[in-house]
């Protein structure tokens, strides 16, 4: 693919989704940030990674599907996933980076592929996440160990949030795009020979506005109060053999590992939310919540 055509493709692209990124960013960290992009003229290669700064950390991944797709590489500075992570736990900057991190950034890529995949009709799996590895590279060859053949294009990403700001460095490699290309030129082509349709604004009533036609100030939350999630609480798990499952019978007993008086589980919709203990209420059990878990742990248990 020209060089030409794959930078209007990226930019195409990136346009398209610029607010579900944003939206999914502030989401994530809480806040609303900055973030731009600007690509290079000419194509990148192994020997434009070697001039990179490095230590630095390295996300790849693929999106798309074998015949068409697109390999990622971002090198993020690492400080700026100190940072990242940081906001995504509410907490100060660590002074190293720990697995922790790596786990939270990969959770991040998640989330915002899963907004994207919400937002965007995705018939061709576009935007279906496959092979994401992130680590630490000390230097540019540990990177470019991980660059597929063929020229790539370098686009740069400031990300910034008030008075701090971090450059990220993206790599992409479009494989077997063309067919895309010349259909999307094509489509654009035979927009332009139609004749101009007369288009009228839809009006749609606003989400934050209330019943009686309140100034939307307030945020109206109603429409997710009827969703249904699954509470599980969970007394402790064990692995068994096939064998010891068939021995058993009315009145065996299992053991456990969990001791007497420590907190059970609880879950909502299969994910970790906090702790506690058992009570009898009116001859039914039920379940005190004696801890909420924090944030960080929370990320630990997404994915």
């Amino acid at each position: 693919m020209k060089i030409e055509q794959a930078k209007n493709m990226y930019s195409k692209t990136a346009a398209e989704l610029q607010a579900v990124i944003a939206g999914a960013l502030e989401q994530l960290l809480q806040r609303k940030v900055n973030y731009d992009y600007s690509l290079s003229d000419e194509p990148a290669g192994i020997e434009t990674a070697s001039k990179e700064s490095y230590p630095t950390v390295c996300i790849s991944f693929v999106t798309g599907s074998p015949e068409k797709n697109v390999t990622s590489i971002f090198l993020l500075p690492v400080e700026f996933v100190l940072q990242f992570y940081a906001w995504m736990i509410s907490d100060e900057p660590a002074e190293e980076l720990t697995e922790d991190h790596f786990e939270g950034m990969k959770e991040a890529v998640d989330q915002i592929f899963g907004q994207i995949k919400m937002a965007v009709a995705d018939d061709q799996a576009s935007f279906v996440l496959d092979n994401m590895n992130i680590f630490l590279a000390e230097n540019a060859e540990q990177v470019t160990e991980v660059f597929p053949e063929g020229e790539a294009l370098r686009s740069t990403i400031n990300f910034g949030y008030e008075e701090t700001s971090f450059t990220i460095v993206h790599f992409t490699w479009l494989n077997g795009m063309e067919d895309s290309v010349m259909e999307a030129n094509e489509g654009e082509e035979a927009q332009m020979n139609q004749e101009p349709v007369e288009v009228q604004p839809a009006s749609f009533g606003s989400l934050g506005e209330g019943s009686s036609g309140g100034n939307g100030s307030t945020r109206n939350i109603d429409v997710l109060m009827d969703v249904d999630l699954e509470v599980t609480v969970e007394l402790d798990r064990k692995t068994m053999l096939v064998a010891e499952l068939l021995k058993l019978g009315k009145g065996s007993i299992v053991e456990l590992e969990k001791s007497a008086g420590e907190p059970l589980d609880i879950y909502v919709n299969g994910r970790k939310f906090a702790e506690g203990e058992v009570v009898v209420i009116d001859d039914k059990f039920g379940i005190r919540i004696t801890q909420l878990l924090s944030p960080k742990e929370r990320v630990k248990t997404l994915g």
